[in-house]
């Protein structure tokens, strides 16, 4: 009796210790439960320029060439999608459209270069929609500007490379609680950045240099501070520009100004930035003291501005 009461007790000890490794198997270390294997993720192949209008996650397969068509190669008009650029390049000769262009529908959208270069267009890469993210991409020789945030919302635009595209690198024009971070811009035709009426953005970690105009400028006109504006005077308010160089060469100069503010831009923060060499100034603030409470902190310049007591 007492060794079938041994038995009966091993095989409930046994079983408790089998449903004990079942239920740590499904727990982690830190306590949580580890989700269930998730299924695998089929992509879509994309083999020549159109339109992305439902969600999922897409796959270019071989360079994609616009030409003859004068419009935009990839538009992603549904939220919801991830589209892998695969390292292969986006080109047109019609200096019109866009490389890969993210419409007002389409919401979340998922960006990855991979090293793509986009070039060509009239933009290499739009976003008009909220909460979109791109990374890891070249656009040049566009004939408008190689990243256009057009009123978009939230989006993050990163590691990349912008050179000699017409006019702009990047333009953030009405763009709101964006960033703009790890990217060079150099050799572009009238600014490396332009905040255009665009407010809350962060644009950090960059490298700038020869760009015609400004390295990064902060106004509403299209030949610099003090310029002329093309309808409405659209303000920039409350963004920060920080952690980044605006230079041009010592020995050849090509840039007017390293950073620049214009008249009626208020409340934007121009922190830890290196501006050298720029011939007209490395930092402007067209603001009257205390500089439309801009602030400018933490700069290394050469040529020394008069900022009205508002930087270091």
């Amino acid at each position: 009796m007492a060794r079938k009461r041994r038995s009966a007790a091993f095989a409930i000890a046994f079983g408790c210790v089998g449903l004990a490794m079942l239920v740590f198997d499904r727990i982690s270390v830190s306590g949580f439960v580890r989700p269930a294997p998730l299924p695998l993720i089929t992509s879509s192949p994309i083999m020549a320029c159109g339109r992305i209008a439902k969600a999922g996650y897409y796959e270019v397969d071989n360079p994609l060439f616009a030409n003859p068509e004068p419009g935009d190669c990839l538009q992603i008009s549904a939220p919801n999608v991830s589209l892998n650029l695969n390292g292969q390049d986006v080109s047109s000769t019609s200096g019109n459209g866009v490389g890969v262009h993210v419409m007002p529908t389409g919401a979340h959208a998922f960006i990855e270069g991979r090293g793509a270069t986009i070039a060509g267009f009239g933009e290499g890469v739009e976003i008009d929609g909220l909460n979109a993210f791109a990374e890891y991409f070249v656009t040049e020789k566009n004939s408008d500007a190689g990243v256009l945030l057009n009123r978009a919302h939230q989006a993050y635009v990163a590691n990349f490379i912008t050179n000699k595209n017409s006019f702009d690198g990047v333009r953030l024009a009405s763009a709101a609680q964006s960033a703009i971070e790890s990217f060079s811009a150099s050799g572009n035709n009238r600014y490396g950045v332009w905040l255009l009426g665009a407010s809350h953005n962060t644009v950090s970690g960059f490298s700038i240099s020869d760009n015609t105009i400004a390295g990064v400028y902060l106004g509403c006109a299209f030949n610099g501070p003090k310029g002329t504006c093309e309808g409405p005077p659209l303000k920039s308010a409350f963004n920060a520009i920080f952690d980044g160089s605006a230079t041009t060469s010592q020995n050849a100069p090509l840039e007017d100004y390293g950073v620049a503010i214009d008249l009626g831009n208020l409340s934007n923060r121009v922190i830890n930035i290196v501006a050298q060499w720029n011939t007209t100034q490395d930092i402007y603030d067209a603001n009257t003291a205390p500089c439309g409470r801009n602030l400018w902190f933490a700069l290394d310049v050469i040529k020394t501005p008069a900022l009205g007591g508002c930087s270091d």
